[in-house]
């Protein structure tokens, strides 16, 4: 009787394995190049949090873990590029696209070796409440970079990361 059972909870969890493969396969075959993906966090600090006390290098040091990071030029302008090495040995080459300080920072990057590119943006308010702080993030991605971000997003992980970023600014100025 328990070899039975074995047997059918094999086939069933076999079954669901084969699914799984095939989903994948699908989306990796069969989706268009590239995918996008977007993700979009908002918190609002309270009134006595001063947004504009972290520098554009908190964020990025807060988003990633920065081994080496190559600052843009100053002043920080549009089209100014930087650069930053991830503990994995990935070189990230960056573009600010917009910035104006203490309100926006907005930059493309990419990643070498991966068929990938992201927008990235920081954007802080001031409103009644507090400052409202927006981080968001569009991926354009291909080949098996797409079945990888698209499972994140998917599963809400992608949104869960971000706003843990942004909470951990907020927690950094508050301090």
């Amino acid at each position: 009787m328990m070899k039975k059972g074995l047997k059918w909870t094999g086939i069933i969890l076999g079954g669901l394995l084969g699914l799984i493969i095939i989903a994948v396969l699908g989306l990796y075959i069969f989706a268009p190049n590239p995918v996008t993906i977007r993700s979009k966090v908002e918190i609002t600090a309270s009134p006595e949090v001063v947004f504009d006390q972290f520098t554009t290098y908190d964020y990025w040091y807060e988003l990633w873990d920065v081994v080496e990071l190559t600052p843009p030029q100053e002043p920080i302008n549009e089209g100014n590029t930087f650069q930053f090495v991830e503990p994995d040995g990935t070189v990230v080459d960056g573009v600010i696209t917009q910035y104006e300080e203490g309100r926006v920072f907005a930059a493309n990057l990419t990643m070498k070796g991966v068929d990938a590119v992201f927008s990235f943006s920081l954007t802080l308010t001031p409103t009644a409440n507090g400052t409202q702080a927006v981080l968001y993030n569009e991926a354009k991605v291909s080949g098996a970079m797409k079945v990888m971000m698209a499972a994140y997003a998917l599963s809400g992980e992608l949104d869960a990361y971000y706003n843990m970023v942004i909470n951990r600014l907020k927690t950094k100025v508050e301090r």
